[in-house]
């Protein structure tokens, strides 16, 4: 019973040191920051998760985002799906315009405003937080500057353990 109780413990300690080593106990760095005005240029996706087309519009972007130096992918999920055969909307974009356009014109996100609430999460992908986390943070620190958020949090993936989320600030 002994040797159980200690070798349960010696896995909740391994367990929680490599929780630690992988970032899991780090908390998003959030500022409030000048010039909430964003232009990004992408393409609208109305759908399921597990549609074809998801992937196929995350490809052609990632691509676009790939040829155009100096740029960086952006998410907006205007809709979330809650399951996998839930619709969702999600604006699939990039902040430069590119040199080369395959398959048409791209749409235009522009979004206005003259602050923005900026979390920072740097951290293993497999202990990232989860959305509604980072949501939950932005809103509580909105709430203790005397923001009010315009409800966008727009997700730029600067790389596989680097996420920005940019809420921005309602004119006073």
């Amino acid at each position: 019973m002994k040797k159980a109780l200690l070798f349960a413990f010696f896995v909740i300690l391994l367990a929680w040191v490599g929780l630690y080593y992988l970032g899991g106990f780090k908390e998003p760095e959030i500022s409030l920051e000048e010039n909430g005005s964003m232009e990004l240029y992408g393409i609208y996706f109305k759908g399921t998760p597990q549609d074809e087309a998801l992937k196929e519009t995350f490809d052609q972007v990632i691509g676009l985002v790939q040829q155009t130096e100096g740029a960086s992918l952006h998410t907006w999920y205007q809709v979330e799906p809650a399951g996998k055969r839930d619709t969702m909307e999600v604006f699939v974009g990039l902040d430069k315009y590119p040199a080369i356009i395959e398959g048409g014109a791209l749409d235009t996100l522009s979004l206005s405003g003259d602050q923005c609430i900026v979390a920072r999460i740097q951290t293993n992908p497999w202990v990232m937080p989860g959305p509604e986390k980072v949501k939950s943070k932005i809103e509580a620190f909105a709430q203790a500057e005397g923001k009010v958020l315009q409800g966008i949090f727009i997700d730029r993936i600067i790389g596989e353990d680097f996420v920005e989320v940019f809420a921005p600030v309602k004119k006073p």
